[in-house]
C-alpha cells in the first residue's frame, strides 16, 4: 500500500477516535452534571424533609455520588485505550512504512569473494 494512503488512513484513524471519545466525554459529562444538579437539590432539601425521607436523600445522593465516580473513571479508561490503540495502529504504520523503503532500495552488491 502506497505511504501516503497509509498516513491519509492513519490521520483518519486519529480523527475518528478523537470523534468517539469527544461524544464519549461530552455524553458522560452531560450525565455528570446532571446528576450533580440532582445531588444540589437533594441536599437542599434536607432541610425540610422527614430522618425517614433524609436517609432515603442519603441513599440516593450516595447512588449519584458513585455514578459520577464510574462516569469519571470510564472516561480515564476509554482514553488509555484509545492512546493504546493509536499507538499500536501508529507501530504497526511504521513498520509498513520501514518495509516499503527496504523494498524500494537498491540491492547491495555481492562483495565477497
Amino acid at each position: 500500500m502506497n505511504y501516503f494512503i497509509n498516513t491519509a488512513i492513519n490521520a483518519d484513524v486519529q480523527d475518528l477516535a478523537e470523534t468517539d471519545l469527544l461524544k464519549f466525554e461530552s455524553d458522560c459529562e452531560a450525565k455528570i452534571k446532571k446528576n450533580q444538579q440532582n445531588i444540589l437539590q437533594f441536599r437542599e432539601n434536607t432541610g425540610r424533609i422527614s430522618d425517614a425521607l433524609k436517609t432515603k436523600y442519603d441513599k440516593k445522593v450516595a447512588e449519584l455520588e458513585q455514578k459520577n465516580n464510574d462516569l469519571r473513571q470510564k472516561i480515564e479508561i476509554y482514553k488509555a485505550d484509545r492512546d493504546r490503540r493509536l499507538n499500536k495502529h501508529e507501530t504497526e504504520q511504521r513498520i509498513i512504512k520501514d518495509s516499503i523503503n527496504e523494498e524500494s532500495r537498491p540491492a547491495k552488491p555481492d562483495v565477497t569473494g
